[in-house]
């Protein structure tokens, strides 16, 4: 019987010293897709319902900005770590932001951060 490593390398034609760094790709690949599944959905959903379809365009502007700026930054982080802690790390601030994220709709709902903003 063959096992799972050795069928993989053979029909994806893979040398057994890029192994490692598909796997470790394919990993990233699969918590980013997790991610944008579980968190970008409904993070639009909650925003919909709580400030309407008018505001989106500018939420969609302010989104692109800090996504040119994160990946900036994971540029420049990227030329000077090494691959290994780099994809640790951005597995780690992906579950960082999901349960961050979480946190502030809890907060949100109870009206403890809306007030800190937002006054009368």
């Amino acid at each position: 019987m063959i096992g799972i490593q050795t069928y993989i390398k053979d029909r994806f034609n893979i040398k057994d010293d890029d192994y490692n760094k598909i796997k470790l790709l394919f990993l990233y690949s699969f918590f980013l897709g997790f991610f944008i599944a579980f968190y970008f959905v409904p993070a639009n959903s909650n925003f919909l319902s709580n400030y309407g379809h008018w505001e989106l365009p500018f939420a969609y502007v302010i989104s692109g900005v800090v996504g040119v700026i994160a990946i900036s930054f994971y540029s420049l982080v990227q030329r000077k770590r090494h691959s290994k802690t780099l994809f640790l790390t951005a597995i780690f601030l992906m579950l960082t932001t999901s349960i961050s994220a979480r946190a502030m709709i809890f907060l949100l709902e109870k009206k403890i951060v809306t007030n800190l903003f937002v006054s009368n």
